[in-house]
């Protein structure tokens, strides 16, 4: 069921909502690249879902999260396969689901909330101003019952060591992959699959969200120019900034100040 553009004023809306059943023999849906924020919650069946042109075989009580201008395309089996999930757009719906923890990736979780699908699908069917902030209310409620649901590894010392070093010198514009290799003594390929294993993305991925995150505070609660917001935050260019800004968020760092 197709949603609507969400108000200006709401940080998130959605666009969408769905519960499908496909039958047997199902062969290939190819949707191609996503502008919004999608989560698909796998309920009965088994299949494969293709993030990016990396194949993952998917089934019940597991969820996909799927970030804009990620490549998605669904590939059934000889079984039926049921699942259910939201779109989500606005100017915060990435900001909300980094938040969450919720990282472009597929989880192992609990069973999807139907009931909540439904009442999300009643409010999408509503146009009245009302229904649309109760429908951005259920899907923060949907994502937060993704985030909760998951089933977290608890990432070993190595990977511990890792993340304080990103979370204490995200700013570093000289931090990226290497350099945080180079400290940890090992090299960027074992550091990147044993850093994903235990967390679900990798350590750019996750060096990119804390400095995204950082920098949507300071372009809401200061005047700081773009360019200072960018140097701050970890990113020797502003253009480059922008364009890391616009991929996740969807706009322009001058257009989310002007949103508020």
């Amino acid at each position: 069921m197709r949603g609507r553009e969400p108000s200006p004023s709401l940080p998130i809306g959605v666009c969408g909502v769905w519960h499908y059943r496909v039958r047997k023999r199902f062969r290939l849906y190819r949707i191609g690249k996503l502008p919004t924020v999608h989560l698909y919650w796998f309920i009965d069946g088994r299949g494969t879902i293709v993030l990016d042109g990396k194949p993952f075989e998917i089934g019940p009580r597991q969820f996909a999260m799927i970030y804009p201008d990620e490549g998605l395309d669904l590939r059934g089996s000889m079984e039926e396969w049921e699942y259910a999930g939201i779109a989500v757009d606005g100017p915060f719906a990435v900001p909300v689901a980094a938040e969450l923890g919720l990282s472009p990736g597929v989880y192992d979780a609990g069973a999807c909330p139907l009931n909540l699908v439904r009442r999300l699908m009643r409010a999408v069917a509503d146009p009245s101003y009302a229904a649309e902030l109760q429908a951005g209310a259920l899907a923060y409620d949907f994502l937060s019952r993704a985030a909760t649901s998951r089933k977290v590894v608890e990432p070993d010392a190595f990977v511990k060591q890792a993340i304080e070093i990103l979370q204490t010198d995200w700013a570093d514009t000289e931090l990226n992959v290497n350099a945080l290799a180079r400290r940890m003594a090992t090299h960027p390929s074992a550091l990147c699959r044993k850093f994903t294993a235990a967390t679900g993305r990798s350590p750019l991925a996750y060096l990119t969200d804390l400095r995204v995150r950082n920098a949507l505070a300071l372009l809401h609660q200061t005047e700081l120019s773009v360019a200072q917001i960018a140097s701050r935050c970890g990113f020797n260019d502003p253009r480059y900034f922008a364009r890391v800004i616009r991929r996740q968020c969807g706009h322009s760092p001058r257009e989310l100040r002007k949103q508020g």
